[in-house]
């Protein structure tokens, strides 16, 4: 079965051919014809104007074509870098773009582990997911000193109408190597308010984890600078969070 690119395609280069073909044919006659009547005024003279209108139809074809397929090149060309710039919008929730933030909880002993400050990133190629974990203690100290215990990053080519699934590399700690598979489920509550929750996998910690989060804003481009911002709040969630799937 073809894409919608293939058929494209092979529509772009049917009407290519059936154009040069009529044109040719229609050019085969007319210079035929011409000949035929030249041929007995002057030999060597139709044999040599005969040839250059030839030589001169087939260039003018080719460049024709050539400029044609340039320009149809262009303008897929245009159209695929427009689509992979879009944002992908899920169709149950719409785009999920944004800075997030999330608690983290066992799912064995139901206790709160952590918590995330994490960007999602959208584009026509997938999601593009990172994020940074801080430990609740280091944040109800100080928020603004409070460093980061982990940092993670994965991207996702699968989707669904209300979450994608992704496999993520990172770090806890100064040494410990984490990889595993990680699922997020989006849901809506209204202007532009969305909540996830999910669970995830992680191989170099050996266990599995529950997550819910909220969305704090729609740009990833107001991730400010050491998360400065973003700390704070994360404490307030994760402070008042409760893992109501868990209970």
């Amino acid at each position: 079965m073809t894409t919608h690119d293939e058929e494209r395609q092979i529509d772009h280069h049917a009407y290519i051919a059936a154009t040069v073909a009529v044109f040719v044919a229609g050019a085969e006659l007319a210079i035929t014809e011409w000949v035929s009547e030249a041929w007995h005024q002057s030999r060597l003279w139709t044999f040599v104007a005969g040839l250059g209108a030839i030589l001169f139809l087939f260039f003018l074809v080719f460049r024709i074509i050539r400029w044609h397929e340039r320009r149809w090149h262009r303008k897929e060309a245009k159209r695929r870098d427009e689509a992979e710039a879009k944002a992908i919008e899920l169709a149950t929730v719409g785009c999920v773009d944004g800075i997030w933030l999330d608690v983290i909880y066992d799912i064995h002993t139901k206790q709160r582990v952590e918590g995330s400050v994490i960007k999602i990133q959208s584009s026509g190629r997938g999601f593009a997911v990172e994020g940074f974990a801080f430990e609740l203690a280091d944040l109800e100290k100080d928020p603004t000193k409070a460093e980061h215990c982990g940092h993670f990053h994965g991207v996702s080519r699968h989707w669904d109408h209300t979450g994608f699934v992704y496999a993520y590399e990172g770090k806890k700690g100064a040494r410990q190597m984490d990889k595993g598979a990680v699922v997020y489920e989006f849901t809506t509550l209204g202007a532009n308010r969305l909540i996830m929750s999910g669970v995830f996998f992680g191989f170099g910690l050996k266990s599995a984890f529950f997550i819910q989060g909220k969305r704090i804003d729609s740009s990833v481009k107001n991730l400010s600078a050491n998360l400065q911002k973003e700390k704070p709040l994360l404490r307030d969630f994760m402070l008042k969070e409760k893992p109501a799937t868990l209970q």
